[in-house]
């Protein structure tokens, strides 16, 4: 099983990354949440781009927003 760099937008308040085996997509996990409050979604991911760092830009199109996501030593 591998991960790749595939994103896609679970009704437009999620990143989600797709689980690939022989070419097929065979699951999918949240990797991004938080721009729903109840019902209610106060931001909406539209795009994401991979830095050369490997920090990811999220783009939210209702806020006019980009957030960047990275990660480092705890």
């Amino acid at each position: 099983m591998t991960l790749t760099p595939m994103f896609r937008f679970l009704r437009h308040v999620s990143i989600t990354v797709a689980r690939i085996e022989n070419n097929r997509a065979v699951g999918y996990d949240v990797f991004a949440e938080g721009w729903l409050q109840g019902l209610r979604a106060w931001g909406r991911p539209a795009d994401v781009l991979v830095m050369p760092d490997g920090a990811l830009l999220v783009s939210d199109d209702r806020q006019g927003a980009i957030y960047r996501i990275s990660y480092g030593e705890k």
